[in-house]
């Protein structure tokens, strides 16, 4: 008796747990979820590509293929900089950019700073309006006669 009621006991527990899994999984699935979804943007400022500064939701896939309109909504902008050349996003609510460089006495100089990593993520939201991104930091003439901003739209 005591037995089978411990057994119950057990089979009651796998039962509900597999129903809560169940909810669970449901929810996820059928966007029952209040969660908001994040998409992706990628952003560079780097010497060597072409275009030397842009965003893109297409990836870092050659060739680069520079993102005019974007939807409105949460992202993850994933951005490769250098500290000699930073990336800046101005627009509505926004007015970001990455850490660069500054000689200072004494340090190395920003311009044998081209190749060391600047990189980061932002989480942000875009809401509807015009976004302007450009190279920012000492490193931006080394870019030209390539531009060196761009923008996007957000309907």
């Amino acid at each position: 008796m005591v037995i089978r009621t411990y057994h119950s006991a057990i089979v009651a527990r796998i039962a509900a747990s597999l129903i809560v899994i169940a909810v669970l999984a449901l929810g996820a699935v059928g966007g029952g979820s209040s969660a908001t979804r994040v998409r992706d943007l990628e952003a560079w400022a780097r010497l060597p590509w072409n275009p030397p500064v842009g965003v893109t939701t297409h990836g870092y896939i050659h060739p680069l293929r520079v993102a005019k309109h974007v939807p409105a909504g949460m992202y993850r902008i994933t951005i490769l900089a250098t500290e000699a050349i930073g990336f800046q996003l101005v627009g509505p609510g926004i007015n970001r950019r990455t850490k660069t460089c500054h000689d200072a006495p004494g340090s190395v100089p920003c311009s044998q700073k081209v190749f060391i990593p600047a990189n980061t993520s932002w989480k942000v939201r875009l809401s509807r309006g015009t976004y302007r991104y450009q190279a920012v930091g000492p490193g931006v003439g080394m870019l030209r006669p390539r531009p060196t901003s761009g923008s996007f739209q957000v309907p």
